[in-house]
């Protein structure tokens, strides 16, 4: 062997260790470390305060579309692909820093065709109201315009705690979306 394989083979073995010596290092490090953060964990009982505090939490959904100019456009948009627009409005004393909302899409026989679940991430102040985008190309054909929707949970400003709801469902009912008979007789 010539003196610069023999080189070049001492200088590469050399790189392999190193790097096999870090990646067991991180790899240590990472299965040690202990997590910095603890973890936010629902409570599995609302707090008194919390279920009462609900009911504060005013949702409405509405036929508006979202982007607003999406209804005039030429031509118009297949009524699948839109977008509505929802409210939520607090009307508590308390300041509530999230939310999150299921929404239940039923068909013409009123039987649960999707769910979507929408969180709300954003501080609501004593009679603030958010706005909040709801439908998409995600919900069947099959939706007649009917959901229903309840508030899973939410979290006041000043704790930590998640406050989780019992299940409560408030019947809504959209117009039809526009065109769908049209565009999707069956």
């Amino acid at each position: 062997m010539s003196p610069e394989s023999r080189n070049e083979k001492f200088i590469l073995g050399s790189i392999l260790a190193i790097a096999l010596l870090l990646g067991i290092g991180f790899w240590g490090y990472y299965t040690v470390r202990q997590p910095e953060e603890q973890k936010i964990s629902p409570s599995p009982f609302p707090s008194v305060h919390g279920e009462a505090y609900g009911s504060k939490l005013n949702v409405t959904f509405t036929s508006d579309i979202y982007p607003p100019d999406a209804s005039k456009s030429n031509p118009p948009l297949n009524p699948r692909l839109r977008r509505y627009i929802g409210k939520i409005q607090n009307t508590g004393e308390r300041t509530v820093d999230s939310v999150r909302i299921r929404v239940i899409y039923f068909d013409k026989n009123e039987k649960p065709v999707f769910e979507q679940f929408i969180a709300i991430v954003t501080t609501l102040k004593p009679n603030f109201i958010q706005e909040f985008q709801f439908g998409g190309l995600e919900v069947p054909a099959d939706w007649s315009g009917s959901i229903d929707h309840e508030i899973i949970e939410f979290r006041f400003v000043d704790t930590q705690k998640v406050e989780v709801l019992p299940r409560t469902y408030n019947n809504s009912r959209l117009e039809q979306p526009p065109l769908q008979q049209i565009l999707f007789p069956f």
